[in-house]
């Protein structure tokens, strides 16, 4: 009886495990340094979304200007950012009709494109982990008796992920950088009264 025990090498998976931990250390990095670029831009927004309603007359105000920084409570925010789109503008628009101004933007528009882009990007980002790890996957001719597996690189949906999460930053900025022209068109009138 004439046994033949072929011995195959083990597998190295050092460069796999490598790529691995440089993936985890490039999201890693990346974010934390997002996190923290979005929670200052988001604090700066709200000391400027806090002041603009400061500036407008108490009589016309739809909310208390401390209440901006509701906005900063997770998941609740997708809500907040609603009042905060529709409360601020319309307590400036009813500050520029009382001083008889019309046509100043008020930031309506843009915050309630920032609103609808917090639940959409959550949505679209979901989407982008199911569906990217089916692209572009083909299938190479495979011997007969071996299974190939086929993955696609993590860092792929991360940065889809990052370029997403953009559009409501931007959106949010776009939003109250308006909503501060406008208090500082109120401000101007009320010194000039």
């Amino acid at each position: 009886m004439n046994t033949s025990v072929s011995a195959t090498p083990p597998v190295d998976y050092s460069e796999h495990l490598q790529r691995v931990g440089e993936d985890l250390a490039f999201m890693a990095i990346s974010t934390s340094v997002l996190m923290l670029v979005t929670l200052a831009i988001t604090i700066w927004g709200l000391i400027v979304l806090m002041n603009s309603m400061s500036a407008v007359p108490e009589k016309h105000r739809r909310m208390a200007p401390g209440l901006v920084w509701l906005n900063m409570i997770p998941c609740f925010n997708l809500v907040w950012s609603w009042f905060l789109a529709i409360w601020i503008p319309d307590s400036l628009r009813a500050a520029f009709k009382e001083a008889s101004i019309e046509g100043v933007p008020d930031g309506r528009v843009k915050g309630v494109v920032h609103a609808i882009s917090l639940p959409v990007f959550i949505v679209l980002s979901f989407c982008a982990g199911l569906i990217l790890p089916r692209l572009g996957q083909s299938v190479p001719d495979i011997p007969e008796g071996e299974t190939v597996v086929v993955t696609s690189s993590s860092t792929d949906y991360f940065i889809i992920q990052l370029a997403l999460s953009l559009i409501p930053l931007i959106l949010f900025i776009l939003f109250f950088l308006e909503v501060k022209s406008a208090a500082t068109r109120l401000r101007a009138v009320g010194e000039g009264a």
